[in-house]
């Protein structure tokens, strides 16, 4: 009998456990739903934002507005473009939805939860020097995969949601296709830049310009840039 309650409460608290990591790995998916509608509109207004702040570099000193410096266009333009991103992030997670209802929930959870979450953990135990990545086999394989995954995650996203939207009824879109590749290109961009480095002077140094006048905020607007562009994932 004792046994028997002993793995009663074994197994209630297995339960309790598998019911806290669940609603901790759902917890994004959870606040994507309800902020991603609002969003989505935000970032349309971004998008006209970097077409107002296109124009704004053609016209000559005489004709700006009192209220802007040609000095901070830059600044103007990046911040228009990490607004504009949203778009491209919102049409991410649609492919991503797409993605998950064909896969089922088993497999939509190894793929954008499990997978990225290992990496990150992966990731971290070793820079904190508890596993050494360098000493096993094939050392290049394993971090590739690390600073590659939530990349992927990503570009299945978009990939997803492009092939959606070309998708032949009579014909091929592509015309509707390419526009949403240009509305993506922000989103595209900024993860290019920042979660892989790629060298783009006229983002980084502007961007680092942004979160630098942001003093105490910086690090939240660094966190929903880690959230947005590594996928936000379910």
């Amino acid at each position: 009998m004792a046994g028997r309650r002993a793995r009663s409460r074994l197994g209630d608290t297995a339960r309790s456990a598998g019911r806290v990591a669940f609603a901790a790995a759902s917890l994004p998916d959870r606040v994507d739903s309800f902020v991603a509608p609002l969003l989505w509109w935000v970032g349309w207004c971004g998008l006209a934002a970097l077409a107002a702040v296109g124009v704004l570099a053609l016209l000559p000193d005489e004709t700006w507005p009192a209220f802007a410096e040609r000095a901070l266009l830059p600044v103007y333009a990046v911040s228009a473009l990490a607004v504009a991103s949203l778009v491209g992030w919102g049409c991410m997670q649609k492919g991503q939805d797409r993605v998950r209802r064909a896969l089922g929930p088993v497999a939509a959870g190894i793929l954008f939860v499990a997978l990225p979450l290992g990496a990150e953990l992966l990731d971290l135990l070793d820079a904190r020097g508890v596993v050494a990545i360098d000493a096993w086999p094939q050392p290049w394989l394993w971090r590739a995969a690390l600073r590659f995954t939530s990349g992927v995650v990503v570009a299945l996203g978009l990939g997803a949601f492009l092939t959606w939207k070309t998708r032949p009824r009579r014909k091929v879109r592509l015309g509707r296709g390419a526009w949403f590749v240009l509305v993506c290109a922000p989103y595209v961009l900024l993860v290019a830049v920042v979660a892989y480095g790629v060298p783009a002077a006229w983002v980084s140094e502007p961007l680092g310009d942004v979160l630098e006048a942001a003093g105490g905020g910086t690090l939240v607007l660094q966190l929903a840039l880690a959230h947005f562009l590594g996928g936000g994932g379910e």
